[in-house]
Parts: C-alpha cells; sequence; structure tokens
C-alpha cells in the first residue's frame, strides 16, 4: 500500500492536466513562502498554508459519509505527512518535467528555489562534522548502516475534547491575540468549499453547523475532529471514545441515531483513516482508566472494534487500553475480533503501563493515564507531550560492526574507530563491551541530531493547527 506522500505525488503525476496545476500550485506556494522568508514563522505558515489549503481537499466520494480527503501538494508545509516542514518532492517535479516535457522548466525552477531551503535541509545542514560524518545518509531503508535520522514531528495527540467543547468561534475568540491566530480563518475557507460543493445534505447540514457553533450531536463532532485532524496533519486520535462517546450516548438515548446509523458512520470514518495512508500510525485508543463517562465512553468503544470487525483494513490502528474492574463486554469484543482474524485492537494493560509511565515520565498515576502509543510503541502523555524519537538505530547491525573491529562488510569502510579486532573478542565481557561502545558512538550523534531538529522545528514553523490543541502552547 503507498503512503500519503507516495499517493500525493501519483496523484499530480497522474495527467499532463494535472501536472499543470501540481507546478502552478507549487508555484504559488513557493511565491507565498518567498514573499514572508524574512517575516515571522506564524507569518509564513498562514501564508504558506492558505495557498496549501487551497488545493489539498479533495471532493467527497460517493460513500463517504463524511467529508475530509487530502493529496498534498508538491511543495507546503507539514509536522510529517509529506515532509518535515517546508518540504519539496524534488523527485516528483523531475519526473513530471520528464514525462510532460512543456512543464519542465517552469517545475524544475521550483525545484531549484526549494535546494537547500528545505527544512530537512537545513537541519542537516545544521549538523557539526562529527555528527554528519557518523550520521552521512537519510536512506535508512536501503543504505548500510547503525544510525539514520528522521525528519518529522510525530506524536502528536490533540486536545479534540477542547476542539469539541468551545468550537470554532470559541477557539477563535481564544487564539485572537496569539500566534495562532490564523488557524480558525485557515480553517473556515476549506470548510466553505466543502459546504458550496457538497452534493449530499446531510454533509451538508453538518458542515454548516460546525461552521461557528460548537457541535451538537455526534456527527457533527466526528466531522469537526475529522477535518481538524487533516488540516493540523497529525496521525493520532488520542481517546476518542472519551470524546465521542457522550455525543453518542444522547444520540441513540433521545432516538436521533440508531447503533447500525452510528456504526455505518465509524466504518466511513475508518475508511477515510485509511485512504489518509500511513501505515504505522492512525492510532484510535479505547478503554483504560481515566475516563470521566465511562458508560458513555464503552458504547463507542464496542461499536469501534465492530467497525474494526467489518472494514478490516491495515488502518486505523485500533487499541484497547484495559484494566482488573473494566467493563468485560469490552475484552469480550475485542477477543472475539482478534480470534477471527483481525490484528486490531491492540491492547494495553493499564495495571502495568500507568505505574510504569509514572515512573518513566516522572509524572503522578493521574498524568500518566493520559499515556498515548503511537507508531513503533512510543509513548506520549495524550495532548501534553509530543516525543518522536527521531532516529533509526540498527542494533543488529551494530553488533555486526562490533565482531567486525568496526568495520562496515557491506562498503569494507571501518566507520567505528578502535574496537578490538575480531581475534580479540576471547569472551562475552569482551564482546559486550565492543557493542556497547558502537551503540553508545551512534547514539551520541542520534541525541545531538534530534536537539538540533526540535530547534530547527521551533524556528521554522509554529505548527499552529497542532500546537494551538496541545496543553500549554496557547498560554506559553
Amino acid at each position: 500500500m503507498q503512503t500519503l506522500s507516495e499517493t500525493s505525488n501519483a496523484y499530480w503525476l497522474d495527467s499532463e492536466a494535472r501536472f499543470e496545476r501540481g507546478v502552478v500550485l507549487a508555484e504559488r506556494i513557493t511565491e507565498a513562502y518567498r514573499a514572508q522568508a524574512h517575516a515571522a514563522p506564524e507569518l509564513r505558515e498562514a501564508a504558506v498554508l492558505q495557498r496549501q489549503f487551497s488545493e489539498m481537499f479533495l471532493p467527497v466520494e460517493p460513500e463517504d459519509l463524511f467529508a475530509g480527503r487530502v493529496v498534498y501538494p508538491l511543495v507546503g508545509l507539514s509536522p510529517e505527512p509529506c515532509g518535515f516542514g517546508y518540504y519539496c518532492a524534488f523527485d516528483a517535479l523531475i519526473a513530471g518535467g520528464d514525462r510532460y516535457p512543456s512543464w519542465a522548466q517552469r517545475a524544475r525552477v521550483v525545484a531549484a528555489f526549494w535546494r537547500g531551503r528545505t527544512t530537512q535541509q537545513n537541519c542537516r545542514a545544521a549538523y557539526p562534522d562529527w555528527v554528519r560524518e557518523r550520521l552521512p545518509t537519510d536512506n535508512w531503508t536501503q543504505e548500510s548502516g547503525v544510525g539514520f535520522p528522521l525528519y518529522r514531528m510525530a506524536g502528536s495527540n490533540l486536545d479534540y475534547g477542547k476542539l469539541v467543547r468551545l468550537g470554532l468561534d470559541g477557539l477563535e475568540a481564544e487564539f485572537a491575540a496569539t500566534p495562532f491566530a490564523h488557524v480558525v480563518p485557515l480553517f473556515r475557507e476549506p470548510l466553505d468549499r466543502y459546504i458550496d460543493s457538497n452534493p449530499d445534505p446531510a454533509i451538508s447540514a453538518s458542515l454548516k453547523a460546525i461552521r461557528h457553533a460548537p457541535p451538537q450531536n455526534f456527527r457533527q463532532a466526528t466531522q469537526l475532529i475529522w477535518l481538524y485532524a487533516l488540516h493540523a496533519g497529525t496521525w493520532n486520535y488520542n481517546r476518542l471514545d472519551v470524546v465521542l462517546g457522550p455525543f453518542l450516548a444522547h444520540d441513540l438515548d433521545r432516538g436521533d441515531l440508531s447503533e447500525p446509523q452510528a456504526l455505518e458512520m465509524l466504518c466511513s470514518l475508518w475508511r477515510l483513516i485509511h485512504a489518509y495512508s500511513n501505515q504505522y500510525n492512525n492510532r484510535i485508543f479505547i478503554g483504560g482508566k481515566g475516563r470521566p463517562d465511562e458508560a458513555a465512553a464503552d458504547r463507542f468503544a464496542l461499536l469501534a472494534i465492530e467497525a474494526t470487525r467489518r472494514v478490516r483494513l491495515n488502518q486505523p490502528q485500533l487499541s484497547m487500553r484495559f484494566y482488573e474492574g473494566q467493563n468485560s463486554e469490552l475484552w469480550e469484543r475485542a477477543i472475539d475480533a482478534i480470534g477471527e482474524g483481525c490484528t486490531f485492537p491492540m491492547l494495553y494493560n493499564d495495571d502495568v503501563n500507568i505505574p510504569a509511565v509514572a515512573k518513566a515520565f516522572q509524572v503522578d498515576t493521574e498524568m500518566a493515564a493520559n499515556y498515548t502509543p503511537y507508531g513503533c510503541g512510543e509513548y506520549v502523555l495524550g495532548h501534553y507531550s509530543v516525543g518522536s524519537p527521531n532516529g533509526v538505530i540498527n542494533l543488529l547491525k551494530a553488533l555486526e560492526l562490533a565482531l567486525r573491529g568496526g568495520v562496515d562488510p557491506m562498503t569494507e569502510r571501518r566507520v567505528v574507530e578502535n574496537l578490538p579486532a575480531t581475534g580479540q573478542l576471547d569472551s562475552f565481557e569482551a564482546v559486550w563491551k565492543s557493542y556497547t561502545r558502537v551503540v553508545e558512538f551512534y547514539v551520541e550523534a542520534l541525541a545531538v541530531q534530534q536537539k538540533i531538529e526540535y530547534a530547527m522545528m521551533a524556528g521554522e514553523a509554529p505548527f499552529g493547527f497542532i500546537s494551538a490543541l496541545t496543553a500549554d502552547c496557547v498560554e506559553r
């Protein structure tokens, strides 16, 4: 399955007419960036996103029950989906120019402007020489090595409870005197285009309802959260049973919505999340301690498990927290789904994890109850922390170097100095010492790389949509 980046690039290369649109959009985004190159980061971000959002949101497809499909432009801004910070799809621009020669020159001009200006390139350019020597390539999927940088701001899990509580007008009032004042106006422009172009009266009515006011029902709340996630470029959704459960229970109890209808909505959302492809994320959490209205949350959680059983896709990665004393039906339904061959829900034991998170993060158990794994299993505190480990380390490759005196047999280069030769490794302790020397050699470089990347991230763009729903950012 293609990633969102691959899907987006293929979209623009599909025909000459579409590549023309892609190049023109890339030129307009580049122009916006150039005009604000020396302005405050939030002004530059707002100018670029306004152009980017003008064509990023795709029409509603016939089977969709919610608005919200995206294709990323050939240049733009993202926390991770199509690149880190300000990105450029150099290969797609060049490939498109080769395929459609009449647009080759303009595509090359765009690519030439961005060479040396993308956030990823700026980050690598800031490495000290010794870090650059230890991390000589970014191509971790194809080249031989122990350590590689990753360029991303991953692991954001936003405060969607705040979003549905305040609604767009409430958020706009809160952000008015902050660097995030551009967030809500930028959100409303694609929202208005969806309203004007949408033939489905139910979707259109839901979009109109959330344009100003907080959502009043399950459909509206789900629509608002989904569109906001797409604007933010985030790939994880935190504890949706906590946020959406009360809306669902209210609608079911009033008879405004039936369970089959609600299930169809979730199945549609699941398909939209699958189309917003990441392969490694798109996590939704259900269950666990710390939910203020467990009964309502459980009603959502049970439907979420059923949607996963019916849709059977590799995304969303439904994940269920459990603990001794939790509603046993959640566990039974989860085990039934897994027993039928579903990969999801993944299971997390709160009775073990909450004390462990409290100890590891040095927080109290109430805060630790916000733990939210993502990606390969990294933990963050939902909407309180963003902690993406932006590096890859291949421990088996580290052992190989340790056993070969620091020489990489794939390249025949000595990449780690002052290791004992193979014949000198005459005990387990000697092997272990050599191995830990290699690991520490690369971890040191990856730690400095991560610090540089976070500093670069902070200076390039505030990522307003993520920051606005992450604790403390508005106040700070």
